[in-house]
């Protein structure tokens, strides 16, 4: 879900001349919600009392980090009486509380949570934005949905905790202005149409691209050309381009038609009731000539 970032502050050199070797007067923190100061504390070197160790403060500020709790650890100090106090200011990770998806009636819940990576309980990371807004507008588009907006929206809901929103437009659905054919010589384009449930637009009426009756299309295509011998025909890749406005849609279909076989002997076994010959008579394949 993207990287978690640690910013591991350094001690300026005022910090060594100046306040290195001072007297700690107290040890504050600042940012903690959902962690206590308690497990903070057990992880410092620097205490009360004792002198100020720029290179305790950098060891304090990596143990910290490494607890797994924090997304950012700084350290900070201020003269306070005869020494200096020390501010450990820690960023918390913050939970998901809650995923929810509003505006979609296209694409079902499911299948929408089905590609993004928010998970409720998880870390929430605001880099991971990008990547989640691209899935869900690929999976839109992969349904013909070319002009789908996607907002992600995150809502503090209590202590280091967030609602995440993925506020969808959906958009209108695009109309097919094209169907082309490659790689095809056994069956010929106006064949191959003519075997799609999926057509192009004529005028403002139709070309509605459906996903499930695509991939029906593609398999009863392959069908056909078993029937023609071609075993081994493969459609390798659908390519759909869209226009600028996502409105409309060109397909292209690549096809691989395979080696062609023919029927060497076709023999007919166990049949009582009638002679080989009435049976082959009911069969569409036949013996090579």
């Amino acid at each position: 879900m993207g990287s978690v970032l640690f910013v591991l502050v350094v001690m300026q050199s005022a910090w060594a001349q100046n306040q290195n070797g001072q007297q700690v007067t107290a040890v504050k923190f600042q940012g903690l919600e959902r962690v206590s100061a308690q497990v903070v504390e057990s992880q410092l070197e620097v205490q009360v009392g004792q002198p100020l160790n720029v290179r305790a403060i950098s060891r304090d500020i990596r143990r910290l980090y490494e607890l797994g709790y924090f997304t950012n650890v700084k350290a900070d100090s201020t003269v306070e009486g005869a020494g200096v106090a020390i501010t450990y200011i820690l960023e918390e990770k913050r939970v998901i509380g809650e995923v929810k998806i509003i505006g979609n009636e296209k694409i079902k819940d499911r299948n929408i949570r089905g590609v993004i990576t928010f998970r409720e309980g998880e870390s929430f990371v605001a880099d991971a934005f990008g990547e989640e807004r691209k899935s869900i507008l690929d999976l839109y588009a992969a349904k013909g949905f070319a002009n789908t907006q996607v907002d992600i929206i995150a809502e503090k809901v209590g202590p280091s905790r967030v609602r995440v929103i993925y506020d969808i437009n959906e958009g209108k659905k695009a109309r097919i202005n094209s169907i082309a054919v490659s790689g095809n010589d056994s069956l010929s384009k106006k064949k191959i149409k003519k075997l799609m449930a999926t057509k192009r637009k004529k005028w403002f009426l139709g070309g509605k691209y459906e996903e499930a009756k695509f991939e029906h299309d593609l398999r009863t295509i392959l069908d056909e050309y078993g029937n023609y011998g071609r075993l081994e025909a493969d459609i390798s890749k659908t390519d759909i381009l869209y226009t600028p406005n996502g409105r409309g849609m060109d397909i292209t279909l690549h096809v691989q038609e395979g080696p062609e076989y023919t029927v060497n002997q076709l023999d007919v076994a166990n049949n009582v009731v009638y002679d080989d010959g009435e049976a082959k008579e009911w069969i569409d394949v036949f013996e090579e000539d």
